[in-house]
């Protein structure tokens, strides 16, 4: 099983990262390769967001079921 709180810890670590070098970055170039980068860990992390709610959703469906079939 995977820890999905270490995962999150892991996106926002490269987060913090890229915002530094972003506040660092001198010409356009560099400015809009770390916006671009900073704009995919964003989505990832949202994207992520979504698994683990849909994997929770997922398990409480199993668990209402495997309820249901006790009670008949």
């Amino acid at each position: 099983m995977f820890d999905p709180t270490k995962t999150i810890e892991s996106i926002q670590a490269e987060i913090d990262r890229t915002i530094k070098e972003l506040a660092k970055a001198k010409g356009i170039d560099d400015k809009l390769k770390w916006s671009e980068l900073l704009n995919n860990l964003t989505d990832s992390i949202g994207v992520y967001f979504d698994f683990v709610i849909d994997s929770m959703a997922a398990d409480m469906d199993m668990w209402d079921e495997e309820d249901e079939e006790e009670r008949d």
